[in-house]
């Protein structure tokens, strides 16, 4: 069938070979006529120099939308493709010419509109089986991409909603059942205990439990607020007021620690992105860069943003301990994950600030070495302004 010409040698038919009456091959002409003119993929057909000898409807339809031009008879295949696509279409002819079947998926840009186009292109031989021509084929597959790319949309969601379950079963089995058993085991003490100085101990214990408890159930609701305040509005934020707020807020902890922060946002001033998460983002990065300094170099934190392709893409360099990646690169951004038991912290602040990156469809990556250094890196993807 017409409809998957992939599947079949097309051979050029030469009207002289058959026996045939006129009336009939008017007939097999109509017919073939009529199944192109209804079929739900655009045909062009062209000749070994490449150029136009027939098409139907729907080619005409799609050079019309995509390019904006006319396909003619005679005309040169190349004349209607944009000059960067030139080599990559005569090579994909060669090819074709050396019995490989070429398929693949096109994506254009049409104002508000997307569309992805299938293409396939098929060799026509001649009844001595050398090449005669070629045949184009597209066809529209709109429809079931954006339903592919949605279905994969929704397979990662879940995925991404699995792992935050894990996380929660893991805050659930250890860091909420710890110290609810010390609680219940200290009130049992307590209440059968004449002693009180006994007593104040178990009460002083009985405390620090429920305080470790009330900690635990802080963090939980930490996490879910990244997951309500993704509706929170987008806006236009600028990177130097937004370092400038934060570097106000934290102002007495780098006057006292002596940290020298250096942006540079020219490439990217400006973002567009929920500035709660962003503040945090970047919030957290340079107390994270300011904690792990290392006591015998003055701290120096790096910030940039750049444009790449369709990214933003955010740097936090410092001079500070380094992490050994090797070893702990796979757990860095898990929940509770502390790698550095010499200074104060609880492992969620990496698992939040990757939470949020991840919720804004960026990534986060880190490349660091030991006594020299950490750079995180954040691609968020460019949101326009509407």
């Amino acid at each position: 069938m017409l409809d998957n010409p992939s599947s079949v040698d097309i051979v050029a038919p030469c009207a002289a070979n058959f026996n045939m009456s006129a009336d009939v091959i008017k007939k097999t002409e109509a017919n073939l006529n009529a199944i192109l003119n209804h079929a739900d993929s655009g045909y062009v057909l062209y000749d070994v120099e490449l150029k136009i000898i027939a098409f139907n409807p729907l080619a005409q339809e799609f050079s019309h939308l995509l390019y904006s031009k006319t396909l003619v008879e005679g005309k040169y295949l190349l004349s209607y493709f944009p000059e960067y696509r030139h080599e990559a279409l005569l090579e994909i002819t060669r090819q074709v010419i050396n019995g490989k079947k070429i398929c693949y998926e096109a994506y254009f840009k049409i104002g508000d509109d997307e569309k992805w186009i299938e293409v396939r292109w098929l060799n026509v031989k001649n009844e001595e089986n050398k090449n005669w021509g070629f045949i184009l084929a597209s066809k529209d597959i709109t429809e079931k991409k954006l339903a592919d790319i949605q279905l994969e949309k929704m397979a990662g969601d879940i995925l991404k909603r699995n792992k935050a379950l894990e996380q929660f079963a893991n805050i659930i089995s250890h860091n909420l059942r710890a110290p609810v058993a010390n609680i219940i085991s200290l009130v049992e003490m307590t209440i059968g205990e004449n002693n009180d100085f006994e007593k104040e101990q178990a009460l002083d214990f009985i405390l620090s439990s429920s305080k470790a408890l009330n900690k635990v159930i802080d963090d939980i609701n930490l996490i879910l607020e990244v997951k309500q305040n993704i509706h929170e509005v987008k806006c236009k934020i600028d990177l130097g007021i937004l370092l400038c707020d934060i570097k106000t807020s934290i102002n007495y902890i780098i006057i006292k620690e002596k940290v020298t922060i250096i942006s540079d946002f020219e490439d990217s001033p400006n973002i567009y992105s929920i500035r709660s998460f962003l503040y945090s983002v970047f919030y957290n990065l340079i107390l994270n860069s300011i904690k792990y300094r290392r006591l015998d170099v003055v701290p120096e934190i790096h910030i940039s943003a750049k444009k790449a392709q369709n990214n933003i893409v955010l740097s936090f360099k410092d001079n500070g301990k380094g992490i050994d990646l090797e070893k702990n690169g796979q757990k860095l951004f898990g929940l509770y994950k502390r790698f550095d038991t010499t200074v104060e912290g609880t492992g969620l602040g990496l698992f939040m600030i990757k939470s949020q990156i991840e919720e804004l469809n960026g990534t986060i990556n880190v490349e660091s070495e030991l006594g020299v250094g950490t750079t995180f890196i954040v691609e968020l993807p460019v949101i326009e302004m509407g």
